[in-house]
């Protein structure tokens, strides 16, 4: 039988895990385009429309990420 503090740190465990997993899916792919677009850099005067929807792909994971800290958050508390 496991006691309660073992599963307290079992779950702030996950909960960080799951934080940190979400940060870098959200902000990892935005941090790449930006270093690949800045000034020069091998992107930075590419117009594509991969690029464009690379970009907009970014965007949306932020935006994703950003809903899903208060989810994990409101699930790490029950």
């Amino acid at each position: 039988m496991k006691s309660s503090a073992t599963t307290r740190k079992r779950r702030t465990v996950v909960t960080s895990g799951l934080i940190f997993g979400t940060f870098l899916i959200g902000w990892l792919p935005a941090s790449l385009l930006y270093v690949l677009t800045a000034q020069g850099m091998p992107l930075h005067y590419v117009r594509s429309i991969w690029l464009n929807i690379f970009a907009l792909t970014t965007l949306v994971l932020i935006m994703v990420k950003s809903l899903t800290n208060p989810i994990i958050y409101a699930n790490s508390l029950k």
